[in-house]
């Protein structure tokens, strides 16, 4: 028999249990914005445990703006951002990379660095060859591309994020760095009865706003004698009786 169980969690792992920044109440307007040559996608990355830093990027064509000082003004000296390379190719998507050594936030004083940005578009000369890629261009055509975030923090911890952009300012995703952390189920997938055991995968994350926003920390943030514990649920053995409760300890790391 096979069936699928309802997970609850009760991962503990020291204090985490600040709240997070509303980040619904973040006015999402920018102060001063150059004068574009394309059609501009916009989206926040927001930083800290009250997400009070708040830097815009704002991408032209391949150039990419940054408020790497979080006052609002794209137009300033340092803020216009080129590739950091060539764009990578596959056979459907073009990669373009950019890369800034080093972002201090004003609030709290940390640095991070670097920043490294990845964003993908759909290839102008692309044909679809089956059904398969056929819907993922229309997904492309009608959600857009993520772009792809990753953020040091020091030589081993590390924060990687993705985002959505989007059309408007007003309607950016956020994309929230440093903030209050919680687990994340990795993969939705059924516990099952059997020999075979079922990889059980979560990460340190913090929520962001807007649709598929992604952030999960490197598990070096957490000590190594430091694991957390997921307590799953089983329906019991008969209709109506008590559930069975189980602990287990997640003790590998990846």
């Amino acid at each position: 028999m096979r069936h699928t169980w309802l997970i609850l969690f009760g991962l503990i792992l020291c204090s985490l249990s600040v709240d997070a920044a509303d980040l619904t109440k973040i006015s999402r307007t920018i102060a001063k914005e150059p004068k574009y040559q394309s059609n501009p996608r916009y989206a926040l990355l927001v930083f800290g445990p009250e997400a009070k830093f708040r830097m815009w990027l704002v991408f032209d064509g391949d150039v990419v703006y940054v408020d790497r000082n979080g006052n609002g003004d794209l137009t300033e000296t340092g803020e216009r951002l080129e590739p950091s390379g060539n764009a990578t190719e596959t056979a459907m998507l073009r990669v373009t990379s950019y890369s800034l050594p080093q972002i201090k936030d004003p609030f709290t004083g940390k640095k991070y660095g670097p920043l490294k940005i990845d964003r993908q578009a759909l290839k102008k000369d692309f044909v679809p060859a089956n059904k398969e890629e056929r819907e993922r261009v229309e997904s492309i055509q009608k959600n857009g591309t993520p772009i792809r975030i990753r953020l040091g923090g020091g030589e081993t911890i590390s924060q990687l994020g993705h985002l959505f952009c989007a059309g408007e300012a007003s309607k950016a995703s956020i994309l929230h760095f440093d903030g209050p952390l919680t687990f994340r189920l990795v993969d939705d997938v059924p516990l099952k009865r059997g020999e075979k055991a079922t990889e059980l995968r979560v990460e340190l994350t913090t929520p962001g706003l807007g649709r598929d926003v992604f952030h999960a920390m490197s598990f070096e943030i957490a000590p190594k004698n430091l694991h957390p514990v997921a307590v799953i649920e089983f329906p019991g053995k008969k209709p109506g009786s008590p559930p069975i409760k189980e602990s287990f300890t997640l003790k590998d790391r990846c």
